[in-house]
């Protein structure tokens, strides 16, 4: 769990996702093995895994098989260096392939990098002082594709996109890698794995208009709720419950019921809030993109 800086807040009160977090945690290993991070995860990860197309490449070092990466425009498309040159360290900086993807994840389950135990810690949701829980463990993402529970990770930069997704129950691991990009791409990495489970577990895509909430249901929601450095009201308005920035009554967006207490985005159905309620009243909500948990948002106030 990665907690939130200064605030003045102690350590596991609170959660936001920090790259920095990776690195520090990239400098530990280096320290504690006496190697560089690239050499370690060399010695420890690529070669006992027999991953023959992955390796520390951002500072520009050579991976078999390595691709380009492209930026494209409207009518071009143009190779770029942004990631021969060190950026993330610990945080990225991984060249890799498909199926080394899905030979890292099997892995992982065969116990192969970490024991059991630290296994389901790493892949186990975060709990607050607060009794909020949030879709993240020790560096791994949690997330849903319809009712089919998925973990894993997503990453990437400028041109280059990654997705692994692992879904325990069904043992179904899903990678996808493109190095390529254009600015308001109409389809993403994270696009394609959510688009190929919902083919293979035979699942509809998030439909507009949906059927309306009950009262009961909207107003339980409605608040304020600060959602990182954002706050945000979701208002209970003319039947519907609406996504609303600040204080402002401009530019929201109507909030259309999965079942439960999720709801997708109607402007952007790949955005979905899962409302975590106590005693009848939502307390904060997990904030998810294609299925994968992106935020929090804690409740700041009343009903409105």
């Amino acid at each position: 769990m990665l907690t939130r800086g200064g605030t003045g807040r102690a350590q596991g009160d609170d959660w936001t996702y920090s790259n920095y977090n990776f690195s520090l945690l990239g400098l530990v290993i280096e320290q504690a093995s006496g190697r560089s991070y690239a050499e370690y995860v060399h010695d420890e990860i690529v070669v006992p895994l027999g991953l023959t197309g992955t390796g520390y490449c951002e500072d520009g070092t050579a991976v078999p098989g390595r691709g380009r990466d492209y930026q494209s425009g409207v009518k071009t498309v143009s190779p770029t260096t942004y990631w021969t040159e060190p950026r993330f360290f610990a945080a990225g900086g991984l060249c890799s392939t498909v199926m080394d993807l899905v030979r890292w994840e099997k892995g992982l389950e065969d116990g192969r990098v970490i024991s059991p135990p630290m296994l389901q810690a790493m892949r186990r949701p975060a709990v607050l002082p607060d009794g909020l829980h949030v879709d993240y463990g020790y560096g791994t993402r949690l997330g849903m594709t319809g009712r089919h529970r998925k973990l894993g990770h997503t990453g990437g930069g400028q041109s280059n996109k990654a997705v692994l997704a692992r879904y325990p129950d069904d043992d179904v691991t899903v990678a996808v890698l493109l190095n390529t990009e254009r600015t308001n791409a109409r389809v993403t990495a994270t696009d394609l794995e959510e688009h190929v489970e919902r083919l293979f577990f035979g699942l509809p895509e998030p439909s507009v208009p949906g059927p309306a909430a009950p009262d009961a249901e909207r107003h339980r929601c409605a608040g304020q709720y600060r959602d990182g450095s954002r706050l945000l009201r979701v208002v209970a308005e003319k039947g519907a419950l609406r996504l609303r920035p600040g204080k402002h009554r401009q530019a929201d967006s109507p909030l259309i019921p999965e079942g439960g207490d999720l709801f997708f985005d109607e402007e952007d159905p790949s955005v979905q809030l899962r409302f975590q309620i106590e005693n009848g009243e939502a307390r904060g909500y997990g904030r998810y993109h294609n299925g994968w948990f992106v935020g929090l948002g804690v409740r700041t106030g009343p009903r409105d």
